[in-house]
């Protein structure tokens, strides 16, 4: 029930206002006994009462108000977590379209396979104003970028903007939040604030960014100096990425993207600076830029991507537009090894090797640009032979591979264990615009989780 001194019309009247003026309700409950306000901040326990073990009730109570967004913290809860799991049910159950928000509280680390669970579930410990906070969410986020598929979204929790230090840091905030598409959500009094932060969350083109249908996230695809930090988003339109040059020193210092690092032929290629909103030119195969201290540029660069090969060829032989890793970079035709590039191995599974394909570990995403031109997809999965490598395996590696097109899901494997003989997926991608490659740990962490795509191939005309 609602609280009648705060709420005396009750919570329907008040979602019913609030659809009136063209917004949404969002409400707030915990997977405990009580919420995180009682146990933490003292709130008076009869007015704190989590949805454990009534989840069901909850959810239905929440539909008949006509609330449009849950966010369900974990607040200490019990340790298996399964009420997110019956909270994400009773939702659907109440047939009433109810944006799902989680907090797990497992920070750093893959834990469950949240896009199963929710809509977006957070990456990291609560945010502060502090420039270490808001990396500590980017790192974070970039690390399990592989799980933002068409419907999920990382949340790296509430935007500081306007209570950092300065408004560099503040676009920083801003910026990252929105090329690494995790939901903007402001927690700050927006009549209070000065017209230097108002600028920042109403910069149209860089919440485009953000809302851009392709939904893929950001991820890290440069860093020649420790701290100075390229980031690529592929957008809906061909050829077109959003690019973060992020600077994570306390010193003024010259970023610079290559075409190459975006998947794009080095040729004229348009550069747009989406915080001055004004065109820059036109560049051949780089764009230099001197980012200030804790400070970030945000562009949209418009060139012009590699084709698919035609007939039937390996993929490896095409130029992925996306390659997301949760530990090190994917590699191609080896297995992902440690954190650095090309430190695997000859691509192996039960023992068998494989001279072609893409060696992960999930989460983790590869994506292609088909633009409609190919047919049919068909690779082998696997968990590479480098997990026998690692000590303190038990209970790790287990993993499911997905075929994305679009915003479909193509094709799924069962749960596949290390030293299990590969097995083969086979997609129809008549149509497809965007081909995704997508794997995700199936137990309770992203831990050794090499997955390989091995002898990928795709028909195309």
């Amino acid at each position: 029930m609602s609280n009648q001194t705060t709420f005396p019309s009750g919570i329907k009247a008040l979602a019913h206002y609030v659809h009136g003026k063209g917004m949404k309700l969002g409400i707030y409950e915990a997977g405990n006994t009580q919420t995180c306000a009682v146990i933490y901040n003292g709130y008076p326990v009869a007015l704190g009462v989590g949805s454990v073990n009534h989840e069901a009730l909850d959810a239905q109570t929440f539909a008949d108000w006509g609330v449009d967004y849950l966010k369900y913290d974990h607040c200490s809860g019990p340790a298996d977590r399964l009420t997110f799991f019956t909270m994400r049910d009773a939702l659907a159950a109440t047939k009433h379209n109810i944006f799902y928000s989680v907090n797990l509280d497992y920070p750093g680390t893959g834990g469950m396979s949240v896009n199963q669970i929710a809509h977006t579930a957070r990456v990291a410990f609560d945010v502060n104003a502090s420039f270490d906070s808001l990396l500590s969410q980017i790192d974070a986020s970039n690390s399990l970028a592989g799980y933002v598929i068409p419907g999920y979204w990382n949340d790296m929790d509430m935007l500081e903007v306007g209570n950092l230090p300065s408004d560099d840091q503040n676009r920083t905030n801003f910026e990252m939040w929105a090329i690494m598409s995790s939901p903007l959500i402001l927690g700050g009094d927006v009549q209070s604030m000065p017209a230097s932060t108002l600028a920042i969350l109403k910069n149209s083109e860089v919440i485009a960014v953000s809302k851009d249908p392709l939904n893929i996230q950001a991820s890290l695809v440069r860093e020649d100096t420790p701290g100075l930090q390229v980031y690529s988003k592929p957008l809906y339109a061909n050829g077109e990425r959003a690019v973060a040059l992020l600077n994570r020193t306390g010193t003024a210092a010259a970023i610079t993207v290559a075409w190459s690092d975006l998947a794009l032929k080095n040729g004229a290629a348009t550069v747009r600076d989406l915080w001055a909103k004004r065109d820059i030119g036109a560049s051949t195969s780089k764009y230099t830029a001197t980012v200030p201290a804790y400070g970030v540029a945000m562009l949209r660069v418009k060139g012009e991507e590699f084709p698919m090969p035609r007939g039937t060829s390996p993929l490896t032989a095409a130029s992925p537009i996306y390659p997301s890793n949760s530990w090190g970079p994917v590699e191609i035709n080896m297995s992902n090894g440690e954190s650095g590039k090309g430190d695997g191995t000859p691509l192996s599974v039960a023992g068998v090797p494989y001279s072609t394909g893409f060696g992960t570990n999930a989460p983790s995403q590869v994506g292609f640009r088909l633009n409609g031109t190919c047919s049919s997809f068909t690779a082998q999965v696997g968990i590479d032979d480098y997990f026998n490598r690692k000590t303190g395996t038990v209970g790790h590696g287990n993993t499911v591979f997905e075929v994305w097109g679009d915003g479909r899901l193509l094709k799924r494997s069962a749960a596949v264990k290390p030293g299990a003989a590969a097995l083969t997926l086979k997609a129809d991608v008549k149509d497809v615009a965007v081909l995704r490659l997508v794997a995700r740990p199936d137990d309770n962490s992203n831990w050794f989780d090499y997955a390989d795509w091995l002898t990928p191939s795709i028909t195309c005309k």
